[in-house]
């Protein structure tokens, strides 16, 4: 319908993603779909709506962040997000949005320092209330609330108080979450949180997936997107290495692409440019371009051939080294050089999750231990240096991921 140029749809019971063809509504003026029970990410197909004026995506279970291609939408004067489970810093681009009456963005997850660019957006208009002296006034509303957003440029401090002198006491910090994935048996898999800060209490995300043989875990380090990976024995209808974006608020899974791999046994995001790098038991370690899928099929390119089962796998801090635990044993692939290496081998069991902490350590769990154990490992001397202990039915932990502020 590339005529069309209004389309709402606001407060009925829709479900499911945003359809990415929104975005070829060329034409489109006034885009809502406010009030409904959307979920997964926004599509960054959206951003092609050059002549969009009014966007309205609240109150909705939308996740993960907001995309840097909205940006362009230059003829933007209302925006609407408030309400919704959306993660991750502001971007840059939102600077951009020259024509912008209107940003609420409260009700969120949004997390980190304030961009600079967001002082660009001033509307103003003129007031006639003089006719002597006619003045240009602001009319630019900003809602920030209730996020976990700071500021420490006293320039942009003192405009966003001018704007909203609410926002800074509703913000939180930003929250401390390991999230893991357990191997429930058969193929079935179950997601859960567990607060470091809160006595390491641990809670179901969601109920469980069954049949689904979820087997990686891992976020993204500059949109803060939880993806997960499916393994070689999902239930009929559902495809064996396939990628799935994880709903950080309640677990529901969004399908993200095929990857034509028999099983995707652990993933590892890059923590510099952020692509994807994966295992597939059998057959190697590959990377997956998350921006290239055609037809649900995700582009990959092959890095090393190996008839390995590696089920756990993570970057260290610089991005130079990629780890590998297959069994006890924790091997090494050194970027630059493309080389292969063996660094410990004496993990006390079978890992099959593993994380790199700010520390230079490992974060670690065991293959069917006998309670919830999470346990740090320095790579150094090849030795566990603390392990916690919960008593919990997760003791099958087939991946980790966290995010805790700086």
């Amino acid at each position: 319908m590339n005529k069309l140029q209004s389309l709402n749809l606001y407060e009925n019971e829709l479900s499911g993603s945003i359809p990415e063809s929104l975005g070829n509504l060329s034409n489109l003026l006034q885009l809502g779909l406010s009030t409904n029970k959307l979920s997964g990410r926004i599509p960054n197909s959206l951003g092609n709506l050059k002549s969009l004026q009014k966007l309205y995506l609240n109150t909705n279970k939308l996740s993960g962040t907001i995309p840097e291609s909205l940006g362009n939408l230059s003829n933007l004067y209302y925006f609407y997000l408030y309400n919704n489970q959306l993660s991750g810093t502001l971007p840059e681009s939102l600077g951009n949005l020259s024509n912008l009456q209107v940003l609420h963005l409260r009700n969120n997850q949004l997390c980190g320092e304030i961009p600079l660019s967001l002082m660009k957006l001033s509307y103003q208009v003129m007031d006639n209330r003089n006719p002597e002296k006619p003045v240009l006034r602001e009319r630019f509303s900003l809602n920030l609330q209730s996020n976990h957003l700071t500021a420490s440029d006293p320039e942009l401090i003192e405009w966003l108080n001018a704007r909203n002198s609410a926002w800074a006491r509703t913000q939180t910090p930003c929250p401390c979450f390991v999230y893991g994935l357990h191997d429930g048996g058969l193929n079935n898999s179950q997601l859960f949180t567990i607060e470091p800060y809160q006595d390491f209490e641990i809670k179901a995300l969601g109920p469980a997936h069954l049949g689904y043989d979820l087997e990686g875990l891992d976020m993204q380090p500059k949109t803060l997107t939880l993806y997960a990976s499916s393994g070689d024995d999902p239930a009929k209808g559902l495809e064996h290495g396939y990628l799935y974006q994880v709903n950080k608020s309640d677990g529901t899974l969004t399908p993200t692409c095929r990857t034509g791999l028999g099983e995707v046994s652990a993933m590892a995001f890059h923590p510099q440019d952020g692509s994807l790098w994966v295992w597939a038991d059998g057959e190697g370690l590959f990377t997956i371009d998350l921006n290239q899928i055609d037809n649900g099929v995700c582009d990959k390119t092959e890095i090393l051939l190996s008839d390995k089962k590696v089920e756990g796998l993570t970057w260290d801090n610089q991005g130079k080294i990629l780890y590998a635990a297959f069994g006890k044993t924790l091997s090494e692939f050194v970027y630059e050089t493309g080389t292969v290496g063996q660094t410990c081998d004496n993990f006390p069991a079978q890992v099959e999750a593993l994380s790199s902490l700010k520390t230079g350590e490992l974060l670690f769990a065991l293959h069917q231990a006998n309670d919830t154990g999470i346990h740090s490992f320095d790579i150094e001397s090849c030795s566990v240096t603390n392990s916690v202990l919960v008593d919990t039915p997760y003791t099958d932990i087939e991946g980790i991921a966290w995010r805790c502020p700086e």
